[in-house]
């Protein structure tokens, strides 16, 4: 959570200064993507894609405090995948390998980006 806090005011602090400093008006793209997922290694069997939650596209930053704050601040948002899963066993790889090439295949179609913001838990 600290570490969050911490991403977002330095993009926050890089909007701030653009802006009051005399730079050239410009919108800030962040990509966004995440995985939240608490995995127990005493669990023996493997969490897979069925026992996660997806959100895409604008579905994946409504009523998320962070990107509240952000649309706020003027960031231009843009969303890959993010998905939640209940705690239970270690993800299988066929699963975060799914995840991961959504979430790269996304910044790949983003274009030009400012920065990266991964929502990560677990």
């Amino acid at each position: 959570m600290m570490y969050t806090r911490l991403v977002l005011f330095v993009v926050v602090l890089l909007f701030v200064a653009a802006t009051q400093f005399g730079c050239e008006s410009k919108e800030i793209r962040i990509l966004t993507g995440g995985i939240a997922h608490e995995s127990n290694t005493f669990i023996p069997i493997f969490s897979k894609e069925v026992d996660f939650t997806a959100r895409r596209g604008v579905a994946a930053i409504e009523r998320v405090p962070w990107a509240d704050y952000l649309k706020e601040a003027g960031v231009d948002i843009v969303p890959t995948l993010h998905v939640a899963g209940a705690p239970f066993g270690v993800v299988e790889r066929q699963t975060f390998e799914a995840f991961k090439d959504e979430i790269l295949a996304g910044a790949r179609a983003a274009g030009k980006v400012d920065g990266v913001f991964l929502d990560m838990h677990g």
